[in-house]
Order: structure tokens, then C-alpha cells, then sequence
């Protein structure tokens, strides 16, 4: 199998199917995208946060951490977007996402680049070192490396 290494950046080959390391990445950022979301909307449905405070309120928060932080913020966007039109009549109340949901995660200009056919994802700092720790328990799990070893990651 083949080494994983998450530099604050997740690097995808646009020409190819994905790795098992892509899409263990992907999964877990939108899976942090759905709880984030759940988390804000729990907060606006039991009158803790401000619709216009969710940003500030939730900027700690760990699967606001887990997001690079242009991504969290589109997810909190789209979330205060819903309550607005719900508060407008436009449509009902946002609902939450299922417990082992997916939420898309969207990256600002910013928070990308495509350089040779190849997709780099900026990365929080607390999922690369999640990542690390997950990678290293599904190695020792496989038989890979020892207990013991530090799994090296490197870029998909």
C-alpha cells in the first residue's frame, strides 16, 4: 500500500479514480461538514447563538477545525442562508443532516489549486494530524507497520 502524506494539502490527479487515502480524506471532511452544520443548527433551534454570531461562536468549535477554514465558512453561510429564507417564509425550517451524513464541502478560490492536471485541496491543521493518527492504526491494523512506528504520509 502505497505511503500517505497530508501537508496541509490533499492532492488529487483529476485524470484518475481515486485512491482508498482520497477517499478516506474526502469522507471525512464532508462527514466534519454534516456535523458542523448539525452542531450550528442545534445551536439556532435552542436559541444559544445568533444567526448572525455563528462564525464567531463556532470558530473553536473541533468540526469547524477539521474544515479549512473557507470551507467551514461556506457551510455556516449556506446554514444561515436556510434560517434567513425560513424566517422570510420562503421554505421551512433547515433540517439536520443524518448522524452518519455527508455534507458537500465547497473551497474558495483560495483554498485550491490545479496544477498538471492535478487537484490540490487545502487541508486544516487538525485533519493532518487526525489523518496522521488514523493512517498509522489502519497500517498496524493491515499488518503494515509496527505498533510502534510512525507512519510517513505523503502526497496522494
Amino acid at each position: 500500500m502505497s505511503k500517505l502524506e497530508v501537508t496541509r494539502v490533499l492532492t488529487i490527479n483529476l485524470t484518475r479514480k481515486l485512491t482508498n487515502e482520497q477517499l478516506i480524506i474526502l469522507n471525512h471532511l464532508t462527514y466534519s461538514a454534516s456535523k458542523l452544520w448539525n452542531i450550528a443548527n442545534y445551536q439556532i433551534t435552542q436559541g444559544n447563538i445568533k444567526i448572525t454570531e455563528l462564525e464567531k461562536k463556532l470558530k473553536n468549535n473541533f468540526w469547524y477545525k477539521n474544515l479549512h477554514s473557507q470551507s467551514a465558512q461556506v457551510v455556516l453561510q449556506k446554514l444561515k442562508i436556510a434560517w434567513i429564507n425560513t424566517f422570510k417564509q420562503h421554505t421551512k425550517r433547515p433540517r439536520f443532516q443524518p448522524k452518519d451524513g455527508h455534507f458537500p464541502v465547497k473551497w474558495k478560490k483560495d483554498g485550491f489549486r490545479i496544477i498538471d492536471n492535478k487537484l490540490r485541496l487545502s487541508l486544516s491543521k487538525q485533519t493532518k494530524q487526525y489523518l496522521k493518527k488514523v493512517w498509522n492504526r489502519v497500517q498496524v491494523l493491515m499488518g503494515r507497520v509496527a505498533e510502534n512506528s510512525t507512519a510517513r504520509f505523503h502526497e496522494c
